[in-house]
């Protein structure tokens, strides 16, 4: 369950669940990259995106769920 309110402890948890996330994510696509629809190209995801990524999303449970989509098809 994601934590929804905005203790730091709160958004330490969420940090967490996206950097597990990613971690996952980067295990199964090794190349690091995903395909954009709407640039009809692959974007690379890099390391210092996931970093910046997990320290500014884990502050609102919205934006932690944005995150969790990386792997839907509406990239």
């Amino acid at each position: 369950m994601i934590p929804e309110g905005y203790t730091i402890e709160d958004i330490k948890k969420r940090e967490q669940i996206i950097r597990d996330f990613y971690r996952e994510w980067k295990e199964k696509n090794p190349s690091q990259r995903k395909f954009n629809l709407s640039l009809k190209e692959y974007i690379n995801i890099r390391m210092v995106s996931i970093v910046e990524t997990s320290e500014h999303a884990a502050k609102s449970y919205l934006s932690t769920l944005a995150v969790l989509q990386l792997d839907s098809s509406v990239l």
